[in-house]
C-alpha cells in the first residue's frame, strides 16, 4: 500500500495540474487556437474536395448537353406563307 506522503504528492499533483486546465487566459488562448485550426481545417477540406469535383467535372464534357438544353428554349422561327405578286417584288 501507498504511503500517505505519496498520496499527498500524488494529490498536489493533480492539484497543480487541474489549476493548469482552469487557468482562464490559458483556456481561452487554447480555444482560440483551437478555432483557428478547426476553421482552417475546414477550408483547405473544402478547397480538396472542390479541386477534386472540379478535376472530374471539367473531364465530362457539358458543352452538348448544356446547348441542347438551351435550345429546348430557345423558339423556332414560324414561317409564314404570303403570296406576293411579281409587282409588290419589282418594288423592292
Amino acid at each position: 500500500m501507498t504511503s500517505e506522503p505519496e498520496i499527498l504528492q500524488e494529490l498536489q499533483k493533480i492539484n497543480l495540474r487541474l489549476d493548469q486546465l482552469t487557468n482562464h487566459k490559458r483556456f481561452y488562448g487554447r480555444e482560440f487556437l483551437a478555432g483557428i485550426f478547426r476553421s482552417l481545417g475546414y477550408t483547405f477540406g473544402t478547397l480538396i474536395i472542390l479541386a477534386i469535383s472540379f478535376y472530374f467535372l471539367s473531364k465530362i464534357n457539358f458543352n452538348q448537353m448544356f446547348t441542347d438544353y438551351i435550345k429546348q428554349f430557345i423558339p423556332k422561327p414560324v414561317e409564314i406563307n404570303v403570296p406576293f405578286s411579281q409587282t409588290l417584288l419589282d418594288q423592292l
